[in-house]
């Protein structure tokens, strides 16, 4: 098979490889699509603290089932379009034993630990295949795995209707944490970011967005909210300015979920903090049972257009063009997802 391999740091290779060899309990995946995650460029410049070389990158996949090695009953067959879920957790920590699996002390992720989706077939246990419904286009099915990071931050922060959401970056993640607000019945989301393609980009999907070097952030969100403060604030871009905010901008007793994970350590008003008893946690992937519920929204979304989701695609590469697609997401100017090509539609 055709993989494009992270052979050593920095450096990608197309390269003819065997099948993976299915072990009991196994699937294989012929690959359609793979997202490209700005991890994976981490990963790709040896900035991720436990990946490993040489690796196949890539935990955004979407494929088909072609090959089954297991005598259990499966809610999917072979010729089957699935998602592959990219986590695997030990079972056994703290963490994993209260549920918290995406949490786990021993993660492994694929494209990470394990080779990944950036190749025309991969394999996985038989619990991380998800069935997709065949009536949902590719280019929208392999949006599932970013579009669950933003179902499990609004799971944290416990999003409600009649919320008002204040999301902070709007790179593919924010704008996909703010789509998932709306689904959960948020009457306002308003998000900000200074890059005028992705401000653009969240106007199409229906969410209110302004350049905070531009307009008074906060003074907007009083005006929302009668001087209240956002019941959640789901912070997704990572930079010191976005930490200066969210602080002053969430109500008394109001949620703040971390999504964006900073370059180095960022500061907040912890004295404001404390005194609004404001609850504020991080958020890391997603668990199997919430992508699984991601699949279901993702479907919904689509059948009845909630948004439109085919925008949120901004630039589309084959297999052996992969590290050009990774290197315009280094680039940091995309304004949507940029897929990787490898059978799909």
């Amino acid at each position: 098979m055709k993989a494009c391999v992270l052979t050593d740091w920095k450096r990608l290779e197309i390269k003819e490889l065997p099948l993976p060899l299915l072990n009991d309990d196994e699937v294989l995946v012929e690959v359609l699509y793979g997202g490209i995650c700005g991890s994976d460029v981490t990963v790709m410049n040896h900035n991720h603290l436990t990946a490993t070389v040489p690796r196949i990158l890539c935990h955004e996949i979407l494929g088909v089932v072609k090959e089954i090695r297991s005598e259990k009953s499966l809610p999917y067959k072979v010729g089957d379009k699935v998602c592959v879920f990219p986590l695997i957790s030990c079972g056994k920590c703290g963490p994993c034993l209260t549920g918290h699996t995406s949490a786990c002390s021993h993660l492994q992720i694929r494209g990470v630990h394990i080779d990944g989706g950036f190749a025309e077939y991969c394999k996985a246990d038989i619990d991380s295949i998800i069935p997709v419904p065949e009536d949902i286009p590719d280019r929208i099915a392999v949006l599932t795995e970013p579009l669950s990071v933003g179902f499990h931050a609004n799971m944290r922060a416990g999003t409600k209707p009649g919320d008002t959401v204040l999301v902070t970056g709007g790179g593919p993640i924010g704008i996909l944490s703010a789509i998932v607000a709306k689904y959960f019945g948020a009457k306002k989301v308003l998000l900000t970011e200074v890059n005028d393609e992705r401000l653009k980009l969240a106007s199409e999907m229906g969410i209110e967005a302004l350049d905070p070097t531009k307009e008074d952030v906060l003074a907007k969100v009083e005006k929302m909210t009668g001087k209240v403060g956002a019941d959640v604030v789901l912070e997704a871009s990572g930079a010191q300015a976005s930490y200066d905010l969210i602080i002053p901008a969430c109500k008394e007793c109001g949620a703040i979920v971390s999504i964006g994970i900073p370059s180095q350590a960022r500061s907040f008003r912890t004295n404001m903090f404390i005194l609004k008893e404001i609850r504020m946690t991080g958020t890391r992937c997603c668990p199997k049972d919430e992508f699984a519920r991601t699949v279901d929204m993702l479907g919904d979304m689509y059948r009845n257009q909630l948004f439109p989701l085919e925008k949120m695609i901004c630039a589309e590469y084959d297999l052996d063009h992969c590290a050009e697609g990774l290197a315009e997401m280094q680039a940091g100017k995309n304004n949507g997802k940029i897929l990787i090509k490898v059978k799909g539609e």
